[in-house]
């Protein structure tokens, strides 16, 4: 319980920079499973971040769902962000409406918590309080640029 408690709020905490972590590059997590055991990485860094592998896949999940009420691929909604542009303004420029993404953001992330809620790795009180502040980061992050690191990233 523990673990998941702490890989959810730390997924929440760093939620608003979830796409930048998968802007810097996502490639090579598509296949993580999480079956309570760490795993040996070949990500730079990693060691030092038991939770990164979580954050990445996360942020890439949340960069395809996106992507996705975009109509358009993960990689060119990466290079979107990479060129400046928050996922409003892709949105915008698509003529898709930000509740459409925000929604469908906010939708996951609850499904998440409640799954944890569901198999006793979080409590209904705690569940609610990570509910709370979902659509706050939610909306931050769609009206966010890249910057630094993330924006600069080379593939």
């Amino acid at each position: 319980m523990r673990k998941l408690l702490a890989s959810t709020a730390a997924g929440l905490a760093l939620f608003g920079g979830s796409v930048a972590i998968a802007a810097t590059g996502f490639t090579g997590i598509a296949g993580a499973q999480d079956n309570g055991q760490q795993t040996q990485s070949t990500q730079p860094g990693d060691a030092q971040h038991p939770l990164r592998h979580r954050i990445r896949h996360f942020a890439k999940q949340a960069v395809d769902e996106v992507a996705k009420d975009l109509n358009m691929s993960s990689k060119d909604l990466v290079a979107e962000l990479r060129s400046g542009k928050s996922i409003a303004d892709v949105a915008q420029e698509k003529g898709v409406p930000l509740d459409t993404i925000v929604n469908d953001l906010v939708g996951k992330v609850d499904a998440r918590i409640d799954e944890a809620v569901t198999n006793g790795k979080l409590t209904q009180e705690k569940a609610d309080q990570l509910k709370a502040k979902v659509p706050e980061r939610i909306d931050t992050l769609v009206h966010r640029q890249l910057q630094g690191r993330a924006a600069n990233a080379q593939r």
